[in-house]
């Protein structure tokens, strides 16, 4: 399975699908909700947080698998089988055991999340 991206622009022309009518509160109407669940079955969340890494190269060695969002930063990710161009406002998942080589052309920020396989 190859590392997925998703830019910003792709998330908001997404199709939703109703997900019904939020709690009304006081004379307002209710808020009309929409929604697209990404599904991970077998995956619990084992940590989240800002990360950050200045221009230069090394490799990806995490196990785990991750979504990330790509804050600030231009990038490219190089793994067996492909190549992504990556900068800020794109939204990405690497599956487990994802390997492959961060080259970094402006120091890249992100917000991450990582998950593990249930056993």
């Amino acid at each position: 399975m190859a590392p997925e991206k998703f830019s910003a622009d792709a998330l908001l022309e997404l199709p939703l699908a109703s997900w019904g009518e939020g709690k009304a509160i006081g004379s307002l109407p209710p808020s009309s909700i929409t929604g697209k669940a990404f599904k991970l079955p077998g995956y619990k969340v084992t940590g989240w947080g800002v990360w950050e890494a200045s221009a230069g190269s090394f490799a990806r060695e995490i196990e785990a698998a991750e979504y990330m969002h790509i804050l600030s930063g231009e990038c490219t990710f190089v793994w067996e089988g492909g190549e992504m161009s990556i900068s800020a406002g794109d939204h990405l998942f690497f599956p487990a055991q994802t390997k492959g080589a961060w080259h970094i052309k402006s120091p890249v920020r992100k917000l991450y999340m990582l998950l593990v396989p249930l056993v």
